[in-house]
């Protein structure tokens, strides 16, 4: 698939695009998600050694895809004080604007039901948005998402559902020069809320650092304390 999870490669079946585990060969998304692949011993041998053996035996080839088979895409990735992927560096980001307003509850003045805020690091940009503005239509109360953008694609989570119309909750859309794919992911194990419980029990940083916690506390409290009311 080219994904990573928990360091690990994710492979995909033809069949029913599967997602699979490489280590243990889990089914972690799709039609078979939860099964567990059999696994099959093989060696590996010297190409005389398997001509004399299998004469007649066939060899798989590189399908024209256009793909770089035989570069590493993670090159660096497993290198001592790397950064964790997709994590871009930035560990002193700034409020550059923020604003919030009323906009659909006049009978409580003070209720803020609109705000939004500009961060900007070093190298990247981020843009957060919250409303109380779910429409009674809507088969889902909220509209949660998540995109990721750079320079030669992007990653869009639609966490409570998909307005398309594809059924459920959590659907990953991945764009790059190559395609765009969609990913069911609602057979995907979250563990940041687990992780995040057994932190506060035993004083650990495993959901993330105690340092990136109280940033994004500082964050937030910036922008609701210099917010443009609108």
């Amino acid at each position: 698939t080219g994904a990573l999870r928990d360091s690990n490669l994710l492979m995909y079946d033809r069949q029913t695009e599967s997602w699979w585990q490489e280590f243990g060969g889990e089914g972690v998304i799709g039609h078979y998600a939860g099964r567990r692949l059999e696994q099959l011993y093989l060696s590996i041998v010297s190409w005389d050694e398997f001509k004399t053996a299998y004469p007649d035996g066939k060899v798989l080839s590189r399908p024209a895809s256009g793909r770089p088979y035989g570069q590493n895409p993670y090159a660096g990735y497993d290198r001592p004080g790397s950064a964790p992927f997709l994590f871009s560096g930035e560990t002193d980001p700034i409020v550059v604007k923020s604003q919030v307003a009323n906009r659909a509850h006049p009978d409580t003045p003070e209720f803020e039901d609109f705000g939004d805020m500009l961060v900007r690091g070093e190298s990247t940009v981020g843009y957060f948005r919250v409303d109380w503005f779910t429409p009674t239509g809507l088969a889902s109360w909220g509209d949660t998402r998540l995109t990721v953008v750079g320079t030669e694609g992007y990653i869009e989570v639609r966490k409570n559902l998909d307005l398309a119309g594809r059924a459920g909750r959590d659907h990953l859309f991945v764009t790059d020069a190559n395609a765009t794919r969609y990913e069911d992911c609602s057979g995907v194990q979250l563990t940041f809320g687990h992780d995040f419980l057994a932190d506060v029990r035993n004083r650990t940083e495993t959901a993330m650092p105690q340092e990136h916690c109280f940033k994004a506390m500082h964050l937030a409290l910036t922008a609701q304390d210099r917010a443009d009311r609108i």
